[in-house]
């Protein structure tokens, strides 16, 4: 619940997402084409009511966990987006695309938001990869479409003395955790630059690349 909250209040995270899916659906109508977005673990329903708000012709959104679904289903339906965005409880690997299936069509925008801190933890190469070959057209557009890793070596004694064992029942930890918040950056210091480390794209299949040597 706490992962939602954060989401739903980080204000800069939603307009870059409105303002993407904005733009995606208009490069698709600039093309002759209709815009049949695809929401991919959809939590609370934000992405596909924006993608709705912005003059989606259709959208399909998929959430596997049920309690969640069932509340993006109730959010859904009170903001007035019931007959314009179908909510499908699966995961999305097992959607079928065909008539009287779970898509009539494949879709040719992806919405997705199954990119953790450390970017591929939360199996976002099999959901994309899949997407692609079986719920996506070849020239889809894709939200986010490329994301980059870059890595920064710091010396923080306070991150140091909270990963420390102090013996062989547990862990250093100090007394007031939420203390951490507001002392790590004074005493954190940068011992190199941050850089690139990996670059992957997401708008055809999924692939990751390491950055170009600096």
């Amino acid at each position: 619940g706490d992962v939602y909250k954060r989401q739903l209040h980080d204000r800069e995270r939603n307009q870059k997402y409105s303002a993407g899916l904005k733009e995606a659906i208009l490069i698709m109508k600039s093309r002759g084409l209709k815009a049949n977005v695809l929401d991919i673990g959809t939590g609370t329903g934000l992405l596909s009511m924006l993608a709705a708000q912005h003059g989606a012709d259709s959208v399909v959104t998929i959430e596997a966990f049920s309690p969640v679904s069932h509340i993006a289903r109730r959010i859904i339906e009170q903001n007035g987006f019931k007959d314009r965005i179908k909510i499908i409880n699966k995961h999305s690997t097992e959607i079928r695309v065909g008539e009287g299936k779970d898509m009539e069509q494949r879709a040719n925008i992806l919405v997705a938001e199954v990119l953790d801190t450390e970017l591929i933890g939360e199996g976002a190469i099999k959901t994309y990869n899949h997407a692609h070959k079986y719920l996506m057209e070849s020239n889809c557009l894709c939200i986010p479409n490329s994301a980059s890793i870059y890595v920064q070596i710091v010396d923080c004694p306070t991150i140091v003395r909270y990963n420390t064992f102090i013996n062989d029942l547990g862990v250093k930890c100090p007394e007031n955790v939420s203390a951490i918040c507001r002392v790590l950056f004074k005493n954190l210091k940068f011992l190199v630059q941050g850089f690139q480390l990996l670059r992957c794209t997401i708008n055809s299949r999924y692939s990751i690349k390491p950055a170009s040597t600096q």
